[in-house]
């Protein structure tokens, strides 16, 4: 499960980018939101098995949540050894802790209600760092969703209050202290510093 300091910030930071987004139909952004795109083959340690995207996604949630990509497959923030099941993948699932969708690109079916299947990428993923987590692991997501259309990255690091910024046509940025933290270009009135989002973390009790 997340710990205090990762939900803390996702809860955070997931209202403050909707209290600027969502009254002027700019943007939104969801919590844990799984992302899938084409179909795949997955076998186990145990078994070679393979199923089909559809079975897969038919699937019981486990806790923490399960996430597939670049041949791999694994749980968010598990307190033991991360859960690795190995195959051949023909499509990819993902879970960010924080997917952001422009307005327009919210998904949508034909009554304009939001779609439980999302298979587009979000405009913006944030990720944040648990003791558990690989940098290099989440970095290869953030590599990926870039190379289908993501704009902006976040990958916070509670630890080490520092923030790594991922463009899509910009080297990457580490922020801390008083350094503004970017959004994308529609949050015009946008304005929090690395320092301010991590002061969300001392809570006087």
């Amino acid at each position: 499960m997340p710990d205090g300091k990762h939900s803390t910030l996702q809860g955070e930071l997931t209202s403050r980018i909707n209290e600027i987004g969502k009254p002027k139909k700019l943007l939104y952004a969801f919590l844990e939101l799984q992302c899938d795109f084409d179909g795949s083959l997955v076998a186990s340690r145990k078994t070679r098995k393979t199923i089909t995207v559809e079975e897969f996604l038919e699937l019981p949630e486990t806790d923490p949540k399960s996430e597939y990509f670049n041949g791999r497959i694994y749980q968010k923030f598990s307190r033991e050894e991360h859960s690795t099941l190995q195959g051949t993948i023909i499509g990819r699932s993902i879970v960010p802790d924080i997917s952001v969708f422009m307005w327009e690109n919210i998904p949508r079916d034909e009554e304009g209600k939001i779609t439980n299947k999302i298979n587009i990428f979000p405009d913006w993923i944030i990720e944040i760092l648990s003791p558990e987590q690989r940098i290099s692991r989440v970095m290869e997501k953030m590599t990926f969703c870039f190379e289908y259309g993501t704009k902006l990255g976040w990958l916070i690091d509670p630890e080490q209050e520092v923030v790594l910024i991922f463009y899509e046509d910009k080297m990457l940025e580490i922020k801390r202290g008083d350094e503004q933290l970017p959004a994308l270009e529609v949050l015009q009135d946008w304005q929090l510093s690395a320092a301010e989002l991590f002061r969300w973390l001392y809570v006087d009790l």
